[in-house]
């Protein structure tokens, strides 16, 4: 195995062909009929991979990881690179997208309302124990806790505040509503406070009939993600309204109608009223989100005149 193994040896490769009769080789002196039949199959390989980033400051990534000295193949020439192997050659440009710590804007926002981080941490999927980052924060004498994560993790920081003995606001993007957030932090999560666009609340005939049809379909109470229901729920509804007038399910004309949307569509987040143009394809706009909590365990109104009367059903502003 150490043998057949010790080049790479992908489809058409020499080291291929060279695995292939070294093991005919082997048959035969055991005695058997070999015979090395040859195929043709389509197994596009990169000719060139090229990343970078043209400015401010221009960088090329080698897109190659360095050679450990614990592991000896990861220095063997000719291993094949990371690549989608059936997609098209082409050469695409787009803006730099900023992870883990957020983007420059979020903290100009910030600071143009006199707000100055007083440390900015960052945590893997799957990390199970945010102590060390959440000691930084402590000792910074943070306020606040302002996050943008996923269910999970965002549960093992309210965990981790926990077992400090550390109570501060937590607050961050509505996947804090996430039933994996509430369910995993338990009690250590009751507080947080997130925005959405949906509240899995009866304020509205059509928000009753839609969470009644949700918790018998699914024979649930609580709905474990009430604003990708709510949303997914909306999003069907215009794109079967879309469909109608397109008179078709080819993509651009789907997409000509949505961009001139001219049957009013009543949703469980908001009236959508001519919602997309070709140059704007924003449904949501700020005045639509409202402040949710979790409380007892489920995700209610902070404040409860925020769905209310005419605050119920709040519509995009032009």
């Amino acid at each position: 195995m150490k043998r057949l193994s010790a080049k790479p040896h992908h489809v058409g490769s020499e080291a291929g062909r060279e695995n292939a009769e070294f093991m005919a080789a082997q048959f035969r002196n055991w005695g058997y009929e070999t015979k090395i039949e040859k195929f043709y199959v389509l197994f596009p390989t990169p000719q060139i991979r090229l990343l970078e980033m043209t400015g401010p400051k221009k960088f090329r990534a080698t897109l190659r990881e360095p050679a450990l000295k614990e592991d000896t193949t990861s220095a063997v020439a000719g291993q094949l690179p990371i690549y989608n192997a059936y997609s098209v050659d082409g050469d695409v440009t787009a803006p730099l997208v900023y992870v883990n710590y957020g983007i420059p804007s979020d903290y100009e926002t910030l600071e143009a309302k006199g707000i100055k981080p007083v440390t900015e941490e960052k945590f893997n999927i799957g990390d199970t124990d945010m102590t060390s980052q959440l000691l930084r924060a402590k000792a910074a004498n943070a306020d606040v806790i302002l996050t943008y994560g996923i269910g999970p993790e965002l549960a093992q920081i309210a965990n981790g505040m926990g077992k400090l003995g550390w109570k501060l606001p937590l607050i961050g993007s509505w996947t804090l509503s996430m039933s994996t957030f509430i369910d995993n932090a338990g009690a250590n999560g009751e507080g947080a406070v997130m925005p959405q666009t949906f509240i899995q609340a009866p304020s509205t005939p059509k928000r009753k009939a839609f969470i009644e049809a949700y918790q018998a379909a699914y024979k649930v109470d609580r709905i474990p993600s009430p604003i990708s229901a709510a949303q997914g729920y909306d999003g069907t509804y215009l794109l079967a309204a879309a469909i109608n007038q397109a008179k078709s399910t080819e993509g651009p004309k789907i997409k000509a109608a949505l961009e001139n949307l001219s049957t009013k569509v009543e949703g469980v987040v908001t009236v959508y009223d001519r919602p997309f143009t070709a140059t704007d394809h924003e449904s949501i706009t700020a005045n639509i989100p409202v402040f949710g909590l979790v409380k007892g365990g489920r995700v209610v109104a902070e404040r409860e005149d925020d769905i209310a009367g005419a605050n119920a059903v709040r519509v995009k502003t032009r």
